[in-house]
């Protein structure tokens, strides 16, 4: 509770309180793994990275001696500590675990399974951070279409990944395709079902020159605000 307030110096207290009876029962036992994972969370919140580290690792160790390699409870320990890894720096030892368990994932749960998504997701953040473009857009392009195909054009988690794939272009100054996501970003959040199902074409350039005749009539009536502000917004970025 006091984690989810934030409070974070009192949910330490408490948590190495709860781990220190753990332990005298069983160092190994899954409550003392949880009650680690939980303590080095809030170090970590608290910036304390070395002693986060130190924990996470432990606890990933004993869950991979325990409940084997697939376990989701082990892979979310590999998540924690590619986390650390990736806070302090050492962004290859996080690549390292991410790549695994981004495999793992797309065993035991799926291709399309909101945990991996999520988890290709965190794999292109490492490659952005490394540097490594095309490695990144490949990944975002995947989880883009995949929540497309599971979520739909309009669902919040689908906006996002287009907003990160104009952020990408951007960061890379591919401008004429930043503008091109921006706007479809816009389109998407609409409430209006025709725009959605406009804004999917605009991508793909698939108009017919009826449909961009309705397409226009639909803007100027409707999202002209919206998407003068996207173009506004990305030329002001333009420009500085």
């Amino acid at each position: 509770t006091y984690s989810s307030l934030d409070r974070y110096e009192e949910a330490l207290e408490l948590q190495e309180n709860i781990l220190k009876q753990n332990r005298e029962t069983n160092e190994e036992a899954p409550n003392t793994l949880t009650a680690m994972s939980n303590l080095a969370w809030t170090l970590y919140k608290l910036d304390r990275y070395d002693e986060a580290l130190e924990i996470a690792y432990t606890v990933l160790t004993r869950r991979r001696k325990i409940l084997s390699e697939d376990n989701l409870d082990t892979i979310k320990s590999m998540s924690d500590l590619a986390l650390i890894y990736n806070k302090i720096g050492r962004l290859q030892s996080g690549l390292n675990l991410q790549q695994i368990i981004l495999k793992k994932l797309q065993e035991i749960r799926g291709e399309e399974h909101p945990d991996t998504l999520t988890a290709t997701s965190a794999l292109a953040d490492t490659y952005k951070e490394l540097g490594q473009f095309k490695n990144e857009i490949t990944l975002r392009e995947c989880v883009l279409a995949k929540r497309r195909n599971v979520l739909g054009n309009n669902h919040p988690d689908t906006i996002r990944s287009i907003e990160r794939m104009a952020q990408v272009y951007q960061d890379n100054h591919d401008l004429t395709k930043e503008l091109n996501f921006t706007i479809i970003s816009s389109l998407s959040s609409s409430e209006y079902p025709l725009v959605i199902f406009f804004a999917s074409d605009l991508e793909e350039n698939k108009f017919t020159e009826l449909q961009l005749f309705i397409f226009s009539i639909v803007i100027f009536e409707v999202l002209r605000p919206k998407i003068l502000l996207s173009i506004t917004t990305w030329l002001y970025k333009l420009i500085l």
